[in-house]
């Protein structure tokens, strides 16, 4: 299914957007693939809410794919957050 590869997507919205990832500020980048993500999530709510896309199996398998990635991609990101918390505690704990 690497068809809708949301990776690939947001490199092609990059790309579209003038924008490199090389030239965003750390936090600039974060908070753009993370809004990136949070429209194609809704965007896919939208679809399985409002539309017929799982009267057709191969759209329905597309959109489940693509709806796991975004999943999986803010499962990191709150594991990444809750990584440098813990940071922050052992700092202040010595």
């Amino acid at each position: 299914m690497k068809k809708f590869d949301l990776e690939k997507q947001w490199k092609l919205y990059l790309e579209r957007m003038d924008m490199k990832e090389e030239n965003l500020h750390p936090v600039q980048l974060q908070e753009t693939k993370r809004a990136f993500m949070g429209a194609m999530g809704l965007m896919l709510a939208i679809c399985v809410d409002d539309l017929d896309s799982f009267k057709n199996p191969v759209t329905g398998e597309a959109v489940v794919y693509m709806i796991d990635q975004v999943k999986e991609f803010f499962q990191k990101e709150i594991q990444k957050h809750l990584e440098e918390l813990n940071k922050e505690l052992i700092i202040f704990q010595t």
